[in-house]
């Protein structure tokens, strides 16, 4: 769910289908072979827990995987005959592929030109000046202090870098495998007074929200703007 949820937040199709056909072609067939040995063996089962109502559990089961059916039929006005049927995504999710950059880099040397890259991108996209530059500011000062203060001896570490233009926003996530750092939880910490994680306290002002999740050991930073 963690993997999903932030798949979502990426307009990630791709990812999201792989996800689908994991839980479909590889977790379908243990609990396949799960059900039906708890059906062949239910009154031993019950016995165990000191008696249930068995004669329920499949009916209600049942009724939950017409449920699906009739919501996917509902939402997509036809036969939900295909997997992509059954994500129940929004119709204006998938984004064109021009609308998207995903770069990676491995040294602080890489910041500036990630930089640029990313302002020139936002330029090429029809967005004005000043959320380019802001853009550019965000992606600067972040991945410098992604390296500057989570790199970790003999690790290689990286940074990636992924926006997303939509029609009413712009999506920035930052992606890195260095120590964990919550940038959402220290700028909600941090005052007006002069001092240190000044870059972060603007990047919190000037952005209109902020997520954070560390997932599988890897730090995901969600700006939108």
């Amino acid at each position: 769910l963690s993997i999903v949820s932030v798949l979502f937040e990426e307009h990630d199709l791709r990812g999201l289908r792989q996800i689908l056909r994991s839980v479909l072609f590889i977790s379908f067939g243990p609990c396949l072979i799960i059900a039906i040995l708890v059906f062949v063996f239910a009154p031993q089962i019950v016995g165990i827990f000191g008696g249930y109502d068995f004669e329920d559990y499949p009916v209600f089961e049942l009724i939950y995987i017409i449920s699906i059916f009739i919501l996917a039929w509902a939402k997509h006005k036809h036969f939900p005959s295909k997997m992509m049927d059954y994500l129940l995504l929004p119709e204006d999710f998938d984004i064109e592929s021009d609308k998207v950059i995903d770069v990676n880099i491995e040294s602080s040397s890489e910041v500036v030109c990630l930089s640029k890259k990313s302002k020139q991108f936002c330029m090429d996209n029809g967005v004005d000046n000043k959320k380019a530059n802001y853009i550019s500011l965000i992606v600067e000062e972040m991945a410098v202090n992604i390296f500057e203060h989570g790199t970790t001896n003999g690790k290689t570490n990286y940074v990636d870098m992924k926006i997303i233009i939509l029609p009413d926003k712009i999506k920035l996530r930052l992606r890195d495998n260095c120590k964990p750092f919550n940038p959402k939880e220290r700028a909600e910490m941090l005052n007006d007074n002069i001092g240190d994680d000044v870059g972060l306290k603007i990047v919190s002002k000037i952005s209109k929200k902020m997520d954070y999740v560390n997932l599988f050991n890897m730090n995901q930073t969600m700006i939108e703007l």
